[in-house]
């Protein structure tokens, strides 16, 4: 196994090469534990499919699991400044692919499926 990094706030992006198969990813830090991570990992296919999410999506997202700014923030490595300034963006924000990929990763960790650009659900952890 080999593997690549490069560096997203606190989260680490990484691709991870098994066997032949490439899988991309984020390991997050887990809130209130600082020296322990979560690793979510897809094949890139299936990444690029999914990554996009709309500014009213993370608004929606958050509101429905009641987090805060600060909250979302800490559970994903994003600054606040960042994660405030995509919620008022109109559409697919313009943050880097990295931190999106890191926001979308923390909500679908606890519970939230993204409906295409349409929507979401809550699916359960």
């Amino acid at each position: 196994m080999t593997e690549d990094t490069g560096v997203c706030a606190p989260a680490l992006a990484r691709a991870l090469h098994i066997e032949g198969h490439s899988y991309e990813g984020v390991i997050l830090p887990r809130l209130g534990h600082p020296r322990t991570r979560v690793a979510f990992f897809r094949r890139p296919r299936e990444l690029a499919a999914k990554l996009d999410i709309t500014s009213a999506q993370i608004r929606a997202a958050r509101g429905f699991l009641n987090w805060s700014v600060r909250e979302l923030s800490q559970r994903c490595g994003v600054s606040e400044s960042a994660i405030s300034r995509a919620e008022r963006s109109d559409g697919v924000p313009g943050m880097q692919a990295s931190k999106l990929k890191a926001v979308r990763t923390a909500f679908e960790i606890h519970g939230i499926e993204f409906l295409d650009q349409t929507g979401l659900r809550y699916r359960g952890r």
